[in-house]
């Protein structure tokens, strides 16, 4: 399948702006820690760059949740729910001065990775706490919606 013009561009500027960020932060990662990180992981060292991310995270929980919520979030669209679970708990469970859109959608993403592990009473745990800790954020609705039905993640589309 050939890529659309803009988005072929979009994906050559997104590889551009990694490249130039990767040489950038290769010379001054002391300058920018949270870039040095992704780098690991556009390295393909995963692990490091992971084990990177939670370092600093345990000394910097404010500036850093939301890096460790991405990371999660990918893992869920991935489909590992038990690696984005395991991203999202420590979110959901951190006393830290996090953004409140950020703990809400953490608060959410986790319920739906509850629902899609078949724990559904730990869901609608998930789902109840949005609503009534989170009601201005958008993800409320999501998890209105969430106490009703069980999150299912969509069937993945068809090539053919």
């Amino acid at each position: 399948m050939a890529l659309k013009p803009t988005i072929r561009f979009a994906v050559v500027g997104l590889r551009t702006a990694c490249g130039a960020r990767t040489a950038a932060a290769a010379q001054s990662a002391p300058a920018d820690p949270v870039a040095a990180g992704y780098v690991r992981i556009y390295n393909g060292d995963r692990e490091g760059g992971f084990k990177h991310f939670e370092a600093l995270h345990a000394r910097e929980p404010e500036n850093l949740a939301q890096g460790r919520y991405r990371l999660a979030y990918r893992e869920f669209q991935r489909g590992s729910y038990d690696a984005a679970a395991r991203g999202l708990e420590p979110i959901v469970a951190s006393g830290a001065k996090i953004p409140r859109w950020l703990k809400a959608a953490a608060t959410l993403n986790l319920g739906w990775t509850y629902d899609v592990g078949g724990r559904r009473a730990e869901a609608i745990r998930m789902y109840k706490k949005v609503v009534a800790d989170y009601e201005d954020q958008a993800a409320a609705g999501a998890a209105r919606l969430g106490l009703l039905t069980p999150y299912r993640p969509r069937p993945a589309a068809s090539t053919s």
